[in-house]
């Protein structure tokens, strides 16, 4: 506790605070710690503390790395890896992806939007010119 004191009561000289009042904050608190803390005569000091060449060295390690294409061996598009080709959907020799069903999904679904898109702009027509006889 005697050293814990010592640097306590530096702390509180070079902060301008007089040392007998923080000797009395101390002795009616008997040495608690928590009254150091609860006084803000305490401050906390980092005792590990890295330098800027260590922080930048385990910084280095930190920056992002873009991912590797491979060359699918099938088709000959660029993929990931360890990933399914995106032009032919093989993986390792096998289909795994049903690219052709994929595609005539979206065209299904496209040609669905357009569709009501179409009926749409139909329904707003004939109802500006029933807006107008009126």
């Amino acid at each position: 506790m005697k050293r814990f004191y010592h640097r306590s009561k530096i702390r509180c000289e070079r902060r301008g605070v007089a040392s007998h009042e923080m000797e009395i904050q101390i002795s009616i608190f008997r040495g608690c710690i928590l009254s150091l803390f609860v006084y803000n005569v305490f401050i906390m000091v980092n005792r590990m503390r890295h330098n800027r060449s260590h922080r930048g060295m385990v910084r280095s390690h930190h920056a992002l790395k873009g991912e590797r294409a491979a060359k699918c061996p099938e088709c000959g598009a660029a993929r990931l890896n360890h990933r399914a080709c995106a032009n032919c959907g093989k993986y390792k020799g096998r289909v795994v992806l049903d690219v052709h069903a994929k595609i005539a999904k979206k065209d299904k679904k496209a040609k669905k939007t357009e569709t009501t898109e179409k009926t749409e702009k139909k329904v707003k027509k004939t109802s500006k010119k029933v807006e107008t006889n009126k």
